[in-house]
């Protein structure tokens, strides 16, 4: 089943962070699933897999946030949390992030992985929770407990949560553990064994303005604990459903839950001691799954609905039911498995399709993505032939996409050996070569032959690794006798001579040969793994050494890419080597916003746009700038920006259109220290901001309405 995505036709201009003059975007899956919702005045926002999304709600006007347009360190926010103050904590794919009310980013303290459970006393106190233990952070520091200093133990993959009370205090329900108590300086911990908690199975926690504090068992229900007391609500002594309250949150002295079985959840309310079920019975609420609940300033509820996989955010205000669905992702699963670039710069990768354990197909080209639905069960690999995509890869099966519409090659149909294919080329004379373990097959665009067997030949006992055409018709395959990357011998075949390559021919230092690649100019490209040596090989069948490999330590290589202007090199767990007319560097999630470390293939468009498939989606970035791919987001829906700046990059001035809603706002733009350098009020639709005089690099802007941010991001000035 195709499906068609419509792109918005816009310019990328993106800066990684911490990385200089690249410019990226990520690709990645379950855009429509929310991580956690945290709601501030008017603006919901919604955490997802791509950075997170601000719903306004007098509007309903959605702004999807990134690493291009935020100044996120990765893809991904797992969790934010808003103080009175308009400052932004979040956990950005394990790091933290705050963003101060301008839209300003930094990263106080880079050091605590996986922060999670932020909380701020209003008071420029955050609480948190890390790997390493529980973080206070302050103006001037931070302290963190574990249990080498406290009585509070690591926490583990088992859930944790955080709530304060109005003494500054702070509650922690740690599964497994108990209920602690943080007086700002000692803990106390209550468990079975010291007090009359019935249950340790703690999934949520939160306090009313009265002080009682509520946290939710797995298994005993709500339980409510006054400071001397614990009182349990369970489905025997009460309203409640079920006995699992896996959430919890309060506004003055109400509190409200998410109770769930096995299929389905239900809201529950607790004033006065009254507890009062909210479901399908009795309200507009669905029969599905709720998670991530949240209450506004208007006491409004905002969670979200999963409904046989469909994921909406729900709004409830006690009578009538809202629903807000985010964009859904080209991608269907994380793990891209090969890309490739078309003559007419029309990208095309594959990704597995979780609805019918095969693969999808997916073509970007002018502004529209079409995504073909499990194409084949196991092919993966593609290659773009005189206008056609050809998948290949499974089992006996090479499928051709062309205009719209798939044929389905098998040996049978074909009459050849086998089409079981492990990689494909194509020669100077239009013909598609498919390697297999028994030969090499021949593909004119009508009929397949075999043309090559290996039977009786060096190639007989090897399994095919890999292979390529040079310019000149010459076969170069690699092979193994043990089917091991590590044992892959560097074969070249003339059509009727074979010939290995190894430490006897000259420039040849090592052995263990791993992929072949064709170059922009028909040069043919393999890695040396046994000393990490990247190899042109020549015409003549000389291997010539172009440049000494970087140490890869006990990285597999993955994939190789040669450009007039670049050399990339893929690797299993170290990212890409990026070798360019700069140097060369290595793009890892250490310094960059790759996705992963896990490369699987790499392609680079007309504009040098490096398309990087990684285990965990699409990577795409330029040394320079994106400013030619023709997309902003790559998704099914259009957006509704208020505010739309451009062009970025630029070279002195700037434009910004608003619509009505965002007039009376204010301008801020800061330089890479955070300095205020130009402010600018807002009054008309359009206006030309110049920053002529300042130097070439990134700047960041904000637009502010009444407190309120309404847009913010990167500038780059040329």
């Amino acid at each position: 089943m195709k499906q068609i995505f419509t792109i918005i036709l816009t310019c990328i201009t993106l800066v990684g962070a911490q990385a200089q003059h690249l410019r990226w975007y990520n690709i990645v899956p379950d855009t429509e699933k929310a991580r956690d919702i945290c709601t501030y005045g008017d603006d919901i926002y919604i955490s997802n897999s791509a950075g997170f999304v601000v719903l306004n709600k007098s509007t309903g006007n959605m702004q999807y946030k990134d690493v291009n347009n935020a100044q996120l360190f990765r893809s991904g926010v797992n969790e934010i949390f808003i103080s009175d103050d308009g400052i932004r904590t979040m956990n950005n794919d394990g790091l933290l992030m705050m963003v101060d009310s301008s839209g300003y980013y930094w990263n106080p303290l880079y050091v605590f992985s996986n922060s999670r459970e932020i909380h701020d006393n209003g008071q420029g106190v955050t609480y948190f929770v890390s790997d390493f233990g529980f973080i206070k952070l302050h103006q001037t520091g931070y302290e963190m407990y574990n249990d080498t200093n406290s009585i509070f133990e690591l926490p583990s993959s088992s859930p944790t949560a955080l709530s304060l009370d109005n003494n500054d205090g702070v509650w922690i329900a740690q599964y497994g553990k108990g209920l602690y108590h943080f007086d700002g300086t000692n803990f106390t911990l209550y468990d079975m064994n010291n007090s009359a908690l019935p249950a340790t199975d703690l999934m949520s926690v939160a306090v009313l303005d009265d002080g009682t504090v509520f946290t939710g068992s797995a298994t005993q229900g709500l339980i409510a604990f006054d400071g001397n007391n614990f009182t349990t609500y369970n489905a025997q002594n009460s309203n409640l459903t079920w006995n699992n309250v896996v959430e919890l949150c309060s506004a003055n002295n109400t509190l409200y839950g998410l109770v769930t079985d096995a299929f389905q959840s239900e809201v529950f309310e607790l004033n006065g001691g009254t507890l009062t079920m909210i479901n399908s019975g009795n309200s507009p609420l669905p029969q599905a799954k709720f998670e991530h609940l949240a209450i506004d300033d208007d006491g409004e509820l905002w969670f979200e609905s999963i409904d046989n996989g469909n994921h909406s955010i729900l709004r409830y205000d006690g009578t009538n039911l809202g629903a807000y669905v985010l964009k859904k992702s080209v991608l269907e699963t994380p793990k891209v498995l090969d890309v490739k670039i078309a003559n007419n710069n029309k990208a095309s990768f594959t990704n597995n399709n979780t609805n019918y354990s095969g693969v999808n197909l997916i073509e970007a080209q002018n502004n529209v993505f079409n995504v073909e639905n499990s194409v084949s069960n196991a092919s993966h690999k593609i290659i773009e032939y005189n206008g056609s995509t050809v998948i290949y890869g499974g089992t006996d099966e090479v499928k051709i996409f062309s205009n719209g519409n798939f044929t389905t090659h098998t040996s049978t149909s074909a009459s050849v050996n086998t089409l079981t294919v492990i990689k494909a080329d194509v020669d100077d004379n239009g013909n598609l070569w498919l390697a297999t373990d028994l030969g090499l097959v021949k593909y004119d665009g009508s009929n397949f032959t075999d043309e090559y067997s290996f039977a009786g030949s060096l190639m007989a006992s090897h399994q095919i690794l890999d292979m390529a055409v040079d310019n000149n018709g010459k076969f170069w395959l690699i092979g193994s006798l043990s089917g091991n990357a590590a044992d892959g011998e560097l074969v070249s075949f003339d059509g009727t001579n074979y010939e290995f390559h190894n430490l006897q021919h000259g420039g040849v230092m090592s052995v263990n040969f791993t992929q072949l690649s064709k170059a922009y100019d028909g040069t043919i490209y393999t890695m040396s793994i046994g000393s990490n040596i990247l190899c042109k090989l020549l015409t003549d069948g000389v291997d010539g050494i172009i440049n000494h490999g970087n140490t890869f330590n006990n990285s597999v290589v993955t994939c190789i890419k040669v450009t007039p202007n670049l050399r990339l090199i893929g690797t299993n767990n170290m990212g890409v080597l990026y070798h360019s007319s700069t140097g060369y560097n290595y793009l890892m999630t250490t310094s960059n916003p790759i996705l992963s470390n896990s490369v699987t293939s790499i392609d680079v468009d007309a504009h040098n746009n490096v398309w990087i498939g990684t285990d965990k989606g699409m990577s795409v970035f330029n040394e320079d700038d994106i400013t030619t791919l023709n997309t902003e987001e790559f998704f099914e829906q259009e957006s509704e920006e208020e505010v739309l700046v451009y062009p970025n990059p630029f070279s002195n001035t700037f434009k910004i259109n608003v619509k009505e809603t965002a007039l009376n706002s204010e301008l801020m733009v800061y330089n890479f220290k955070g300095q205020l350098i130009e402010k600018m009020n807002i009054n008309q639709l359009q206006h030309t901001v110049s920053l002529e005089g300042q130097e070439s690099g990134v700047y960041f802007y904000s637009i502010v309405q009444n407190g309120v941010v309404l847009n913010s991001g990167k500038l780059i000035k040329r």
